[in-house]
């Protein structure tokens, strides 16, 4: 299990809405003109990101950084990612499942709304 941070009402309503479905949510992995999905290898990574707002620019992702949270990714970090040119985070690449953190890590120090 890997991890990535996402706006928290886009990702919430996109996982509703497609929970039960045959379509499953997922970030997307490298494509020809996309470097893959922001991917880090801890929980603890992500957060961290989440409070460098220089980081958040690098990859286009702006405001405030409380309407974003961490999200598990089912992938491999050796893998399923590669170093992103962008910065200490890597990139996903392929698409892969994404999950709500307290569906991974439930009643977690990290999770304690669980």
């Amino acid at each position: 299990m890997i991890y990535t941070v996402g706006w928290r009402s886009i990702y919430r309503a996109h996982y509703q809405a497609l929970k039960g479905t045959a379509v499953p949510f997922q970030k997307v992995g490298r494509r020809a003109d996309y470097p893959g999905g922001i991917s880090f290898r801890t929980v603890e990574d992500a957060q961290r990101f989440l409070r460098t707002p220089a980081d958040m620019e690098l990859v286009g992702l702006t405001g405030n950084p409380e309407g974003f949270e961490v999200w598990a990714i089912d992938a491999d970090w050796d893998l399923d990612t590669a170093p992103s040119a962008h910065g200490w985070w890597h990139g996903l690449l392929r698409d892969a499942d994404l999950l709500p953190l307290e569906d991974v890590l439930p009643q977690s120090p990290i999770n304690p709304k669980a």
